[in-house]
Order: structure tokens, then sequence, then C-alpha cells
């Protein structure tokens, strides 16, 4: 009954549903020849959508990170030059971990952005402020997931335009609340697929390097020395013995304390042992006697 009731508001949202995917294909079909350019990110060409926006996607998209590890002489003057030079390049410093600086083997983690055009010369950099431990290198395109993220965009935009048109036509509370629902639940897709499409282009604009900083043994002794340690080992020392006086103490008391329990079986052994020497060693005292 409610079909026969609202057979046209059902043929009005398939024919919408079926204009928006239509013209998303079409997009898919002419958007090739705006990208097959050359392996290197150079230009950008503009794509145009059903709404009247456009977007761009660069010939190659290239997503390059490195990790790097280095010794150097202080860690934490080694993590300010980092941070100096990184910025100095239009990057900035996004985490940063120190550990262990009151040890021998002070270490430190930083994790930067650069412009990915400086990403060579931001390996360079880093490269001088100690000696290179390890070095990984690490390029992945994503000139196809791009492209993939901005023909969904385009297509749910299209169908967001869709259900609009379709809201703004008479209709009754059902439909209504039906064609909100649908609006709704669009716009989500939008929303997320916008974010996951933004963080994959900010990757591909700056260049991710994490920094792996050790100290070298003789810098970190020389950092961690400390002029109470007498003071310190006596104290230390000084714990320590009282907690092996209180171990004894404590075993003591219970010894006493259980006594009850072992003190009479090994009386009565000690007893059988020493009548058992006395009666073995009687006939050799009576032998003796008798010569």
């Amino acid at each position: 009954m409610w079909l026969k009731r609202n057979i046209g508001f059902v043929i009005v949202v398939s024919l919408g549903l079926l204009v928006a995917g239509c013209s998303a294909k079409d997009e898919m079909d002419s958007a090739p020849s705006s990208y097959s350019g050359s392996a290197e990110p150079s230009g950008a060409s503009a794509t145009p959508t059903s709404t009247g926006a456009s977007y761009s996607i660069p010939s190659r998209s290239i997503v390059r990170q490195a990790n790097v590890s280095l010794r150097v002489d202080e860690v934490e003057v080694a993590s300010r030059a980092l941070s100096s030079k990184v910025a100095s390049m239009g990057g900035y410093v996004s985490a940063s971990t120190l550990g262990s600086l009151g040890s021998e083997n002070p270490q430190a983690r930083l994790e930067v952005r650069v412009p990915s055009a400086k990403f060579d010369q931001a390996l360079e950099a880093i490269r001088e402020v100690g000696t290179l431990l390890g070095l990984q290198i690490t390029t992945e395109d994503v000139t196809g997931s791009l492209f993939d993220m901005e023909a969904r965009l385009a297509t749910l935009r299209a169908t967001e335009e869709s259900i609009r048109t379709l809201l703004g036509r008479p209709g009754n509370l059902d439909q209504t609340i039906a064609i909100r629902e649908k609006l709704a639940q669009v716009r989500g897709e939008i929303e997320a697929l916008a974010a996951q499409r933004k963080a994959l282009s900010d990757s591909v604009t700056f260049s991710r390097i994490q920094i792996d900083l050790s100290q070298s043994a003789k810098a970190g002794y020389l950092a961690s020395k400390d002029t109470n340690w007498l003071s310190e080992s006596w104290a230390s020392s000084v714990v320590g013995l009282s907690s092996v006086l209180r171990e004894v103490g404590s075993g003591a008391v219970a010894i006493a304390v259980y006594s009850p329990l072992w003190l009479p079986p090994f009386a009565g052994l000690y007893w059988l042992v020493r009548r058992k020497r006395l009666q073995s060693a009687s006939p050799a005292a009576e032998v003796q006697f008798r010569l």
C-alpha cells in the first residue's frame, strides 16, 4: 500500500540517483586525459565536476618517507640543531621524545615534516648533525588513490545535490524524513572521504622523516657524571644492609615461632643418633679395658 501511494516519490529518487551516477561516470571517462603526465610532479590540471567545482591532481603524486639513525655527541644539542635546520627549510617537528637523559646512553626520537621538494636537501642537512648509523627511504605512488578519491567525492556530491533537489519538492512527512536521513548519510560519507584525501595529499606535500639519535658512550658518561656519587653509594649500601638484616631477623622470628613443630622431631632424631653411637662405642671400650 505504501509503495502504491508513494510510487511517484520512488521514481523521482531513482531518477535522481541514476543521473548522479551517469555524471560521475562521464567524469571518470574524461579524467585520464588530465593526468597522463611525466613521472615527476610538474603541473596540475583541473577537472570539472557536475556541481561546477573543479579538482586538480598532479601528473604524479609520490609519498616519500625516511628513517635516519645518527650517533651524536650530545642528544639535546643535536635535537635543537635539527629543529632549526628543518624550520629553515619550511618544515616543522611533528613529534619529539627524549629519554634516559640521566643515564650513560641518552636517546631521542624526532619526527619531522619537510616540503617534498626539499626532501633530499633535508636528508643531507640531517646527516651533517652526527655520524650516520642507518638510513631507510621509501616511496609510494598514490596518484591512483587520489584520483579514485576525487571520483568518489564527485559522485557523492552529485548525489547530495540530487537529494537536496528532492528535499525542496512537496511531499508527506515520511518522505521528508527519509530524504533527510539519506542526505545526512551522504554528507557524512563526503566529509570522511574528504578528510582521508586531505591526509593523503598532505603526505605528498610534506615528506615525513623519523630521526633516531643515540649519544656516544663517552659523552653520555660525562653528561651523567655526579659529584655526589660517594654519598649516594653510601646511602644505597646502608639501605641494602638494612634490608639484609631485616630479612635475617624475620627468619629468626619465624624459626622461633615454628619451633614446636620442628624442635621435637629434631630432638628425637638427635637422641637416636647419639644413642646408636654410644652403643657402637661400648664394645670397643670394653675390649680395650680387658686388654
